[in-house]
C-alpha cells in the first residue's frame, strides 16, 4: 500500500523538521525562488511524507547542512526544484547557515524564545511539579516558587525548562 501524503504549510513543515532533528528553537527551513531570491510565504502548501525515523532518520552531528537539506527535499512530494525553489536553513538569530556547516554546530546554537514560549515554560514548570507529586500546590505557591528559582538561576529558569522540554514531557508519561 502506498504511503499517504500529508499536506501542511511551509511553517508547519519547518517546525516539525527542526524539532525532529533536535535543532535549537528558532531554527527554521525557508524556501526561496532561485531566480529572484524572493522568500516563499510561510503559508505555502506542501505535500510531504510523514516525518519519521524511516523517512528521515536523525542525522549525526558529523553530517552537513547540505546533506540535511537534500534529505529534507526527498520527503517532499511537491517538486520544489521544478518550480525553481531552493531550500535554505536559518539559525535562531536569522542568519543563513552555510551548507558545509556540521549539524553538531547547528545543534549548539543558542535558541531563541518568544512570548508564546514563556507560557509554555510555565506549563512545563507545572508538569515538572506534577511529576514530583506536587499537583495539589496552589497557584500562588507555584508562582512564588517559580520566581524564587528564576532569581536563583539568574533569570535562566525559563530557558532551562524550554531546553529540557523533551525530558520533562518524557518523565510525565
Amino acid at each position: 500500500m502506498p504511503q499517504r501524503l500529508k499536506s501542511s504549510t511551509l511553517a508547519d513543515f519547518s517546525d516539525k523538521l527542526v524539532r525532529w532533528q533536535e535543532f535549537p528553537r528558532g531554527t527554521e527551513v525557508r524556501l526561496y525562488k532561485r531566480n529572484t531570491e524572493r522568500r516563499v510565504r510561510s503559508d505555502f502548501l506542501l505535500k510531504r511524507k510523514a516525518i519519521t525515523s524511516k523517512s528521515l532518520p536523525r542525522l549525526p552531528d558529523s553530517q552537513t547542512v547540505m546533506r540535511f537539506l537534500a534529505d529534507a527535499t526527498h520527503i517532499l512530494s511537491t517538486d520544489i526544484k521544478a518550480r525553481g525553489i531552493e531550500m535554505k536553513l536559518y539559525s535562531p538569530d536569522g542568519t543563513r547557515i552555510n551548507g558545509n556547516t556540521l549539524l553538531g554546530t547547528v545543534r549548539a546554537f543558542e535558541p531563541r524564545f518568544d512570548d508564546e514560549d514563556r507560557e509554555e515554560a510555565v506549563d512545563l514548570f507545572f508538569t515538572l511539579l506534577e511529576n514530583c507529586g506536587l499537583e495539589d500546590i496552589s497557584y500562588r505557591q507555584a508562582g512564588r516558587l517559580y520566581r524564587q528559582l528564576d532569581d536563583i538561576l539568574d533569570r535562566q529558569l525559563e530557558t532551562s525548562l524550554l531546553k529540557r522540554e523533551r525530558d520533562i514531557l518524557a518523565a510525565s508519561l
